[in-house]
């Protein structure tokens, strides 16, 4: 009896949706799909020594070759940046500090040679295991202009031009992302609540470690 019910109630649901339409979930997205972005460049090993006294994971950062057309490294602007892999969109972050694209990228690039968190340690040992793989790495990003706004202050209001937050911009992209593949892109593991590899940990644990007894 209760397989029968089960089954007339499945019926009826598929009756009820026969005339919606259905949602088309795909594996992964390309940054070819989305006029709206600008190329940054590509990341690329770097050839220079790192001069450290501290213990350094790598001998050399990862360096960005920046687009022949991309004017905007220090821009101070609001911006959702995208990590890509042979075109797959493999990460969306934000940055709105001081630097502009410039100083938010630095601190992927050099994770492994100074003190990230896990976050960025992780990413750039994403990007390389990548790079070594020849796989093409490239950054993207998108961004809102500074805003001219009034602002209240000590003495009265002013006029000034402001940033916008980019924290709205990262988290609708990133739903945006979700709704189209049901899944968040591979490297925002946070975001999807995904639990690393436990060899991530233990080698982020030891860097950490030999970078705190001052090991070269």
């Amino acid at each position: 009896m209760a397989t029968r019910v089960l089954v007339r109630i499945f019926n009826v649901l598929n009756k009820a949706g026969a005339g919606r339409t259905k949602i088309k979930v795909m594996k992964d997205l390309n940054i070819t799909q989305f006029k709206n972005v600008i190329r940054v460049g590509e990341v690329v090993k770097g050839t220079k020594l790192v001069k450290s006294k501290k213990y350094v994971l790598y001998n050399s950062t990862l360096n960005l070759k920046w687009d022949n057309n991309f004017k905007l490294q220090k821009e101070c602007l609001s911006i959702v940046y995208i990590f890509t892999v042979d075109g797959i969109i493999k990460k969306i972050g934000k940055t709105d500090g001081n630097g502009g694209i410039a100083a938010g990228l630095s601190f992927y690039l050099n994770a492994g040679t100074d003190d990230p968190g896990l976050n960025r340690f992780v990413i750039n040992r994403f990007m390389r295991d990548a790079i070594e793989q020849d796989q093409k790495v490239e950054v993207y990003m998108f961004y809102l202009d500074q805003v001219e706004l009034e602002i209240p202050t000590l003495f009265g209001p002013v006029v000034k031009k402001v940033r916008i937050n980019s924290m709205e911009m990262e988290s609708e992209s990133l739903q945006q992302y979700y709704s189209t593949t049901g899944k968040y892109p591979d490297w925002n593991y946070q975001e999807a609540g995904n639990n690393l590899p436990g060899k991530l940990h233990e080698e982020y644990g030891n860097y950490k470690s030999m970078r705190g007894k001052g090991l070269k």
